[in-house]
């Protein structure tokens, strides 16, 4: 004999009923769920964090490299090479070799002045406020120089450069300087 209708619909919403406490209750695949939930953002976060790191790094070893280079044209070493600037950029470029490589994206330029008062106005940037061009003039004895070495840092983190990059882009401009007056290395400071 056949059961009446409303028994067997009953019997199924109890079946469902029961399944669907056996399916609230398992926890089988729930880590696996909310980790695809928290792992893009989380490794995200991670990413920025690192390269937030190495931009700090990078950035404290070229102000490093630029003071140790800077010392070489103090003293006249620099000035004494058969060629200048090939001797800066190899003296700057042999500490830098653990952070960045030097190539076109590092803009040098070292320029002499009469007084440290002209040394603040010096125009280094153009008009898309990138540093200007490579200029190489380390004086003589006795001059005050200022040593500027830029370098463009390519953002690799997703988003990031939206926050770290200069105009938004995936770019930033790490720079170091130091200003001298140059030692009497070859004789009397004038």
């Amino acid at each position: 004999m056949k059961r009446p209708f409303k028994t067997a619909l009953h019997d199924l919403f109890k079946r469902m009923r029961r399944g669907s406490r056996r399916f609230s209750l398992a926890r089988a695949g729930t880590a696996a769920i909310e980790f695809a939930l928290v792992a893009p953002p989380f490794f995200l976060l991670m990413l920025g964090i690192i390269e937030t790191g190495g931009l700090m790094f990078v950035a404290t070893h070229l102000e490093g490299a630029v003071n140790d280079a800077a010392r070489q044209i103090r003293t006249g070493n620099v000035q004494g090479a058969a060629d200048p600037i090939a001797a800066f950029r190899g003296i700057l470029c042999a500490e830098l070799v653990v952070a960045i490589q030097c190539g076109s994206q590092m803009v040098i330029d070292v320029r002499p002045f009469n007084q440290f008062q002209s040394v603040a106005f010096t125009p280094y940037y153009d008009q898309n406020g990138q540093p200007s061009g490579n200029v190489f003039n380390p004086g003589s004895a006795g001059d005050i120089v200022l040593v500027r070495v830029a370098y463009n840092w390519n953002i690799m983190t997703p988003l990031l450069g939206q926050y770290l990059g200069d105009g938004g882009t995936n770019r930033k401009l790490i720079e170091a300087a130091g200003a001298f007056r140059n030692e009497p290395y070859s004789g009397p400071a004038p």
